[in-house]
């Protein structure tokens, strides 16, 4: 059954979906609370700090999160020739991204947090996140090294890179190397912490969705990609300009000022790979 073809992508697709449903009404949840303020009035679990903490990370990781692997699994193999490396490995991070999940989740309703932005998960939460980062990388990684295509097209150089910066990120992002806080302290937790919000969003959410959309227009519209150059300085542009973007929310913050200077000019910087992207989408689409 763990072995089944598709089957990992498959499943990561309808465990993520019902998490979807499950963000949507604890979205709704919150929502109601700022019309009804005492709704949930003595129930701790439901209280507007613990779930709105909980809601940005069944977003975030339950749904977008384990949606996008699932698609990885579903174009690697496509774009390589080969079948997905192994189909049991698949379906093993599937089974432990839901178990990290509900248990990470659940200790944040339960108070369980290191109350720090996009990084509330306690430790041992973090090591099982950590553990399927790793095991998807090999698992796909290994999938690409056995292609029968010996050109990568862009959607691998992307999928590639994100395996590789998401776990490096996560890592520093969530100071694991302290289990017992989780966290710097002072100022210099704060910059760590925008460093990792930030970047989880450039490096994991943009550079793993961008390569869904590379596959899905060119097939739709039964035309080549525009322009193969161009997809390459998208991606080296937000390899090189978005990982220093994170102190722009500092800019009043009495953090470094070269620090801050880097934030401004990167940030400007990445109107080359934004532009360049949707100059290739368009063109192609264009036919």
């Amino acid at each position: 059954m763990l072995s089944k073809k598709n089957s990992a992508s498959a499943n990561f697709m309808l465990s993520a979906a019902l998490w979807l449903v499950i963000g949507v009404l604890m979205g709704l949840t919150l929502a109601l609370q700022f019309v009804f303020p005492d709704l949930f009035r003595g129930i701790p679990w439901l209280v507007f700090s613990r779930l709105r903490q909980a809601h940005t990370n069944t977003v975030m990781f339950a749904w977008l999160s384990g949606a996008m692997m699932g698609v990885w699994l579903y174009i690697v193999p496509r774009l390589t020739g080969r079948q997905l490396w192994s189909e049991t490995l698949g379906n093993i991070c599937v089974i432990l991204w839901n178990i990290a999940l509900v248990a990470g989740i659940g200790g944040i309703l339960l108070a369980h947090t290191q109350s720090r932005e996009y990084a509330e998960f306690i430790w041992i939460i973090d090591v099982g996140v950590m553990v399927v980062l790793i095991l998807n990388l090999a698992n796909l990684y290994m999938t690409i090294a056995n292609r029968i295509e010996p050109k990568l097209y862009v959607s691998l150089w992307y999928i590639s890179g994100t395996l590789i910066w998401m776990p490096m990120l996560y890592f520093i992002g969530n100071v694991m190397w302290n289990p017992a806080t989780g966290a710097l302290t002072g100022i210099d937790d704060t910059i760590f912490n925008w460093f990792y919000g930030h970047n989880v969003l450039g490096l994991w959410f943009t550079t793993g969705l961008l390569p869904v959309i590379y596959y899905i227009v060119p097939k739709e519209t039964n035309t080549p990609l525009y322009s193969h150059f161009l997809s390459l300085i998208a991606f080296w542009g937000i390899a090189f300009f978005y990982t220093g973007v994170g102190a722009h929310h500092l800019l009043w913050a009495p953090v470094p000022y070269w620090l801050k200077t880097i934030a401004v000019a990167e940030s400007i910087g990445m109107i080359l790979p934004v532009v360049a992207f949707m100059m290739n989408i368009l063109l192609t689409m264009r036919g």
